[in-house]
């Protein structure tokens, strides 16, 4: 006896949004590999809040966090909230550059953005 049992995609949805309201980030992850229509929904949830750091030991992410989403309009789509972490100590990277700048041209469900000191007080002026 073979039989496959197709749920709804209202279902689907309603499972990523439970998990995504309550921060599941793991599973998240975990069932946006399971297949292909619940990519796009675990994504909603996974990306609609990031943070950038820039230093020397975050380039890397930076910098494939910027290729990432150069090539994946649909995904800048899911950001609503950035969190940047400011150093001033070191100047601002091209890579964090590039993150901003295809946020600014392709994120129309950007909320809110947040300036935040990398370490201890910071003096804005």
């Amino acid at each position: 006896m073979n039989a496959s049992v197709t749920l709804p995609f209202d279902i689907f949805a309603y499972i990523s949004d439970t998990l995504g309201a309550g921060r599941e980030k793991v599973t998240l992850k975990a069932l946006s590999r399971t297949c292909k229509f619940m990519l796009p929904l675990c994504r909603r949830h996974l990306f609609s809040s990031i943070g950038l750091m820039d230093s020397t030991w975050a380039t890397q992410k930076n910098i494939g966090l910027a290729r990432f989403l150069t090539g994946s309009p649909d995904t800048v789509r899911c950001i609503n909230k950035l969190s940047y972490f400011v150093d001033t100590r070191t100047p601002l990277s091209q890579h964090i550059i590039d993150i901003l700048e295809v946020l600014r041209s392709r994120s129309a469900s950007l909320q809110s953005v947040s300036l935040l000191p990398m370490t201890g007080e910071y003096d804005w002026n």
